[in-house]
């Protein structure tokens, strides 16, 4: 049976005694179909919410602004970290937090900005004294097989993180880890893994772009 990083964290009792924010979209969900928000808030205040490209309903098309707005049904803010086609992280969003939880699911291929995002909020938070906790999720492609060009470091851009090929086959939590090692970004973070899940699964993507 699958536990998902979200339900290991919420029954481990962890005491969390500062600001929590979540970065995260609609592919947070856990094996009932509860979303990662309405899990970390039965136990934890979230402070403040942020939303990658397609917003934290992944509603808005590819390329769109993503505007800041509120959580109409809990109240909290969500900021946006996509504007223009580019990554955008001020300090007034650093400043409603203390530690950062990020749950997304990604395709596993280079060119979705949700690992170009991961990879820039582990280089800002490297630079301060805030904590990440990643929730460890495989891509909706498996973990398995890899395909492609790796992108040479001269070509990187928010749709090309350098170092990977197209079609990469690590897990979110390893993502991290290969991120802020390869970078020295010396990010504080933690990953709370996936339990039960096994590298060839192939998972339903609850992105409508992708079939």
């Amino acid at each position: 049976m699958i536990t998902f990083a979200v339900d290991s964290f919420i029954n481990s009792n962890r005491k969390i005694n500062n600001r929590i924010a979540l970065l995260s979209n609609n592919s947070a969900i856990n094996k009932d179909y509860i979303t990662t928000l309405d899990i970390l808030s039965s136990k934890y205040k979230i402070s403040s919410i942020f939303a990658p490209e397609h917003g934290f309903y992944g509603v808005n098309n590819a390329g769109e602004s993503v505007k800041t707005k509120v959580d109409v049904e809990t109240g909290i803010p969500i900021f946006s970290l996509y504007d223009e086609g580019k990554f955008e992280l001020t300090d007034k969003m650093l400043d409603t937090f203390d530690t950062l939880i990020f749950d997304i699911q990604d395709l596993g291929l280079r060119f979705y900005t949700y690992i170009s995002t991961l990879k820039f909020i582990i280089k800002a938070l490297g630079k301060t004294n805030k904590k990440l906790i990643v929730f460890d999720r495989f891509p909706v492609l498996g973990g398995q097989v890899v395909e492609g060009n790796i992108l040479d470091y001269s070509l990187e851009s928010f749709v090309g993180p350098s170092g990977l090929p197209i079609r990469y086959a690590l897990t979110i939590g390893e993502l991290s880890l290969f991120f802020n090692e390869e970078n020295k970004y010396g990010c504080d973070f933690e990953v709370i893994s996936i339990k039960g899940a096994i590298r060839h699964l192939v998972w339903v993507s609850r992105y409508p772009s992708f079939t």
